[in-house]
């Protein structure tokens, strides 16, 4: 494995120029050539330390997520350098970096979402730039996906919240029961969830329960697919308020 991240001049990273504590670590790792799965803590450890004590002054709740990520790396690498007694114990002994690998994990499925909803904001923008038209139903589906009163910004930014809300949600070390999901299930379930709701609800609702990254994403891309289908309506009033997701009557 690279040893290259152990040479990496770092004077030039900020902490302002990363999302948070797993974003940094995410840099670290694809810098250093690092499989995720197996992280050489020791080495992550001390680059994240170095770049955290040549940060200048920063707003405490700003910089308060960077040393509680600091003390969990520095409790894990403690761990990891306790000698071995029993071998055979420490077979039976869950690796220290696993709840921080799922979490990195989980947070690279965001950042990949979050990437693809800008590429496709970007790739659709003029789309979105222009009124509605009245063009013919046949040629409609043809087009990319339009939503009047709303953009996809508007839909990324409710996306990207969301996913913040389960990760302060769920602590590193909470296991979720992962259920397996397809598309046609969720779209169902949307379904009866408006059904029971008086065909109407906000597109926070549907992110109320505690979900992993994929089902999040599944979620969303199911509500693109109503909508698409003209099974459901998208209303935001103005910037302030939450999305309405409105059950079209047939």
């Amino acid at each position: 494995m690279s040893q290259k991240g152990e040479s990496i001049n770092h004077v030039t990273l900020k902490l302002a120029s990363f999302e948070g504590p797993l974003d940094l670590l995410l840099h670290l790792i694809k810098d250093a050539e690092m499989d995720i799965y197996d992280i050489q803590i020791s080495s992550i450890t001390d680059q994240y330390l170095s770049i955290i004590n040549r940060t200048g002054q920063m707003p405490l709740d700003a910089i308060g997520q960077y040393l509680v990520m600091a003390s969990t790396l520095m409790e894990i690498k403690s761990r990891m350098l306790l000698p071995v007694i029993d071998s055979e114990v420490v077979e039976d002994e869950i690796d220290p970096r696993t709840d921080l690998v799922e979490q990195l994990v989980e947070y690279q499925n965001f950042k990949n979402a979050s990437n693809k909803l800008e590429s496709m904001a970007s790739n659709r923008s003029d789309y979105f730039s222009k009124e509605q038209s009245c063009t013919p139903k046949e040629v409609v589906d043809e087009q990319p996906l339009v939503i009047p009163g709303l953009n996809l910004d508007v839909l990324q930014n409710a996306f990207k919240r969301v996913l913040v809300k389960q990760v302060e949600r769920q602590p590193v070390q909470k296991k979720i029961n992962v259920q397996s999901f397809s598309l046609a299930d969720k779209i169902t379930e949307i379904e009866q969830i408006l059904v029971c709701s008086n065909g109407r609800l906000t597109f926070d609702d549907l992110f109320e329960h505690p979900m992993v990254v994929s089902e999040i994403v599944l979620t969303f891309l199911a509500i693109l697919e109503l909508s698409k289908l003209d099974q459901i309506k998208l209303k935001q009033t103005n910037s302030y308020e939450m999305i309405q997701i409105i059950k079209v009557e047939v």
